[in-house]
């Protein structure tokens, strides 16, 4: 993700003069903020579902 992150910006720095070139930026890098909380939360639920099959396995 953070790949993803870095080379948005990167772009947003070559295309700042063109308009079309901002506008697609700035929704490739709201879709990469929804991708990044997507992951979290799937990991998230992940370590939860863990915690409870660990504590089902010892109690």
């Amino acid at each position: 993700m953070t790949t993803l992150r870095n080379d948005l910006q990167t772009l947003s720095l070559t295309a700042s003069t063109n308009a079309q070139a901002t506008s697609v930026l700035e929704m490739m890098s709201r879709q990469t903020e929804h991708l990044v909380r997507m992951v979290d939360d799937l990991l998230a639920v992940s370590r939860v579902k863990s915690n409870f099959e660990r504590r089902a396995s010892t109690g």
